[in-house]
């Protein structure tokens, strides 16, 4: 054997025992992205008497500041798939997630409503292909009889973030400020899209995947969005969607938190460890949820009926039927 076909075997060697790291260092940055996300997303809740004072809100700016994450996150998913199929996830999270780090720096900097408002719409934008882009890197990337466990385990890593916004962010804020926190943050997510660019496949391996992109597979994708648009099940899932996690949304990411405090009375680290439970159960109950869906009900439909019967009534004790203290 050449001296040549030595050195091949050599690198495939050490290519191989470097695979287990660079898989568990691109789940670890996906992850920590995702959970940013999550962060972003629910972090004006324990925080808005602070950004009502500092920025001279009303309730009105502020449901609107709460909400512009959102609206951009909604309106930036349309390119998202085109842009994952065509340029690759490497450049997609990459440079989206810079933007939405320098998003998180406005809102930091922001010495009114309307550049904290720009500084949200900036990162609900950049946020927007954290989750897609990465599922994107299970589908290209590893087996696919992990991509169940991988999904699963981004999931509940991400909750983290929601957790990361309630009391601890509560604490930092009443220590150093909202201001420091958002810095930090967007200092770490600008930190991890640049590790995007490390971590992820080169240049090369994504032009196979423009390759893999023609017009007639972008006819076939607007055309699936049409079928699925006329579809019954979808309107039906969409609809317990909208109204189940678009209340939930909402009170978690912005108006639990001052009710707590203007209107029960509860200190900021109080109303922040209260958001914290919330997180918290929603890590416990998602493999819970699964389970019963698998071994008890049996049924998905029957699971939701009472999930959403389940959440209807804890409303009732924000309705004032039931007091709270």
């Amino acid at each position: 054997m050449g001296k040549m076909g030595l050195q091949e075997i050599q690198n495939s060697l050490m290519a191989e025992s470097r695979q287990p790291f660079r898989s568990f260092f691109t789940l670890s940055v996906l992850g920590c992205l995702f959970t940013l996300s999550m962060f972003y997303r629910v972090s004006t809740a324990v925080i808005a008497p602070n950004l009502v004072r500092d920025l001279d809100l009303n309730a009105k700016t502020l449901g609107l500041l709460g909400g512009a994450f959102f609206y951009s996150f909604a309106l930036f998913q349309l390119p998202i798939g085109p842009l994952l199929d065509r340029i690759g996830p490497r450049r997609v999270i990459g440079s989206f997630t810079l933007v939405g780090a320098l998003g998180s720096i406005l809102f930091a900097f922001s010495p009114s409503f309307s550049f904290a408002l720009l500084g949200r719409v900036l990162n609900g934008a950049g946020m927007a292909c954290v989750m897609m882009g990465t599922f994107k890197v299970f589908t290209l990337y590893f087996p696919p009889e992990r991509f169940p466990t991988l999904v699963g385990t981004l999931l509940a890593v991400g909750t983290l973030g929601s957790i990361l916004a309630a009391s601890p962010l509560a604490f930092v804020s009443s220590v150093a400020g909202w201001r420091v926190a958002f810095l930090l943050t967007g200092g770490v997510t600008a930190l991890l899209a640049g590790s995007v660019f490390w971590i992820l496949p080169k240049e090369e391996k994504e032009t196979s995947v423009v390759r893999a992109s023609s017009p007639d597979q972008t006819l076939g994708v607007v055309q699936s969005i049409r079928w699925i648009l006329r579809t019954l099940v979808f309107w039906q899932v969409a609809a317990l969607s909208f109204f189940r996690y678009g209340s939930f949304i909402c009170l978690q990411g912005l108006w639990l938190g001052p009710y707590l405090i203007y209107g029960k009375g509860y200190s900021p680290v109080q109303a922040g460890n209260v958001l914290l439970l919330i997180a918290v159960g929603t890590i416990l109950g998602a493999p819970v949820a699964g389970r019963l869906s698998d071994r008890t009900f049996r049924s998905r439909k029957g699971l939701a009926f009472w999930g959403m019967t389940l959440y209807s009534f804890t409303l009732l004790f924000l309705v004032g039927i039931f007091d709270i203290r």
